[in-house]
């Protein structure tokens, strides 16, 4: 019966350990990195508060509205891993991402404002109403239903035998916001 319970014991401890082994890869710590913008943790409702108030945006409620369109943006988000490089210390996992296309929604809100002039202005002043342009800008971005595919890469360091992801470069960022401007590339 010892011998039994023995044997149990050194099962069990393999099978953890080969799971925390599974859980440590850079392919999964990519993945968890991208479901804690789906499921909108800690930090990022954190990363969100901070984005809103350096925005530029003046109001509570447009800055409100800004971080709706990004939570929406991040739990709408589908990636799916695509390669894992790994050389020693260093790793990158490419992801091919799908999210709304917010430059796109951006641009042609900024192309009817100056173009409609006369709709966003005070009044008898030729003065932009900002509030209001921020406002149709807002609602076309919470609005868009468009989306735009990028692979992305996520670079990863192991630091005490973990793999963790390095911070993002600005392209990345943008693509995962779906802000960035693909109109520049060399398709």
């Amino acid at each position: 019966m010892k011998k039994l319970f023995l044997i149990f014991t050194f099962l069990l401890m393999v099978v953890g350990c080969s799971c925390d082994l599974n859980m440590n890869t850079p392919t999964k710590k990519t993945e968890e990195f991208l479901m804690r913008y789906k499921e909108l943790d800690e930090g990022v409702l954190s990363d969100l508060e901070l984005s809103s108030e350096a925005s530029g945006l003046t109001t509570t409620e447009h800055k409100n509205k800004y971080i709706d369109i990004m939570k929406r943006q991040y739990q709408d988000m589908t990636y799916e891993v695509t390669g894992e490089n790994i050389d020693g210390d260093t790793a990158s996992v490419d992801v091919k991402i799908k999210v709304y296309d917010l430059y796109k929604a951006r641009k042609n809100a900024e192309s009817y404002v100056d173009d409609n002039e006369t709709d966003f202005t005070l009044d008898e002043s030729s003065s932009r109403d900002v509030e209001k342009v921020n406002e149709y800008l807002l609602d076309e971005l919470y609005k868009t239903d468009e989306y735009v595919e990028y692979t992305i890469t996520i670079n990863l360091i192991k630091e005490d035998n973990k793999w963790v992801v390095e911070d993002l470069d600005t392209e990345t960022k943008e693509k995962l916001h779906g802000t960035y401007n693909y109109e520049n590339d060399d398709k």
